[in-house]
């Protein structure tokens, strides 16, 4: 990891507003770069990351973005394979790179809906094979404009569920407290810290001995939509949980096996189990 990523993730902010100037050829070639590194820990190979720049059509990016994004300098696109465990994967991808981003200074914000899909699936020149996922406008940060503020409101964007809503010891009666977490406390605190989808923080952890369950929690039956917006939220936390536990010298890894835990709520669904690596004796 070449950049600290516990203060990326408590520096990260939704950016909308952006100074009319563009990136610097060398900034555009750092994050070109970091983005032909990046991987994720479930083996899926679907996942592509284009980079734009910010003028789709001759009418400029307010086409393509409906008036939410304002002087963007770039554009970079989120798409993968059409698994459930591609769009997790997809999730885990971008969010390492919108925090690597953050680390230079600069600014973006995921945007699931309010772009025109059909424009930027042209530009990222999308294959039968791929679906769109998101997009994230990027540039140097501005002074927010009233529309901005106005939507970080109505997302609820300031604010977290606390712990003992999230995060759960051996069953879902039981609340975790950062005590009994220990090493791994300050890696769930930043799973509540990330970003979700309209600021809904679907997950939630079970802890059982050292492994941590991972689970998506739904309220009513979801639209398509809204269940792959879900599934990249998961990914977003299972990013900031293993990367924060490897700025912490913590190796674990992700597998898929459902501990049955017997009070799962019928609206949760398990994603994924996070252990860590054996120590060779």
């Amino acid at each position: 990891m070449d950049f600290n990523v516990i203060e990326a993730i408590k520096e990260r902010r939704s950016v909308r507003t952006f100074e009319e100037k563009p990136l610097t050829a060398e900034l555009k070639q750092q994050i070109s770069d970091y983005i032909a590194t990046l991987s994720n820990p479930f083996g899926d190979d679907t996942v592509r990351i284009p980079i734009t720049d910010r003028r789709l059509a001759d009418s400029g990016e307010k086409l393509g973005t409906y008036g939410v994004v304002k002087d963007a300098s770039a554009f970079i696109g989120l798409l993968c394979g059409r698994s459930e465990t591609s769009i997790v994967a997809a999730g885990y991808e971008f969010e390492q790179l919108i925090l690597y981003i953050t680390s230079l200074g600069l600014g973006t914000v995921w945007l699931g809906a309010t772009f025109s899909r059909k424009k930027f699936s042209a530009a990222f020149k999308i294959k039968k094979t791929e679906q769109l996922l998101a997009i994230t406008p990027v540039g140097y940060p501005a002074k927010k404009r009233l529309v901005e503020r106005l939507l970080r409101t109505v997302a609820r964007s300031d604010t977290r569920l606390p712990w003992n809503e999230l995060f759960f010891n051996e069953n879902f009666s039981t609340q975790l407290t950062a005590d009994v977490a220990g090493d791994h406390a300050e890696a769930l605190e930043m799973v509540r810290l990330a970003p979700s989808a309209t600021n809904t923080q679907p997950w939630r952890i079970v802890k059982n001995g050292d492994r941590y369950h991972f689970y998506i929690a739904f309220k009513e039956k979801p639209s398509d939509d809204e269940y792959i917006f879900r599934l990249i939220d998961m990914g977003i936390a299972l990013c900031h949980f293993d990367l924060s536990l490897k700025s912490a010298n913590i190796e674990g890894q992700f597998t898929h096996v459902d501990p049955n835990i017997p009070d799962c709520p019928i609206a949760y669904r398990y994603v994924a189990t996070w252990s860590p690596t054996e120590s060779p004796e």
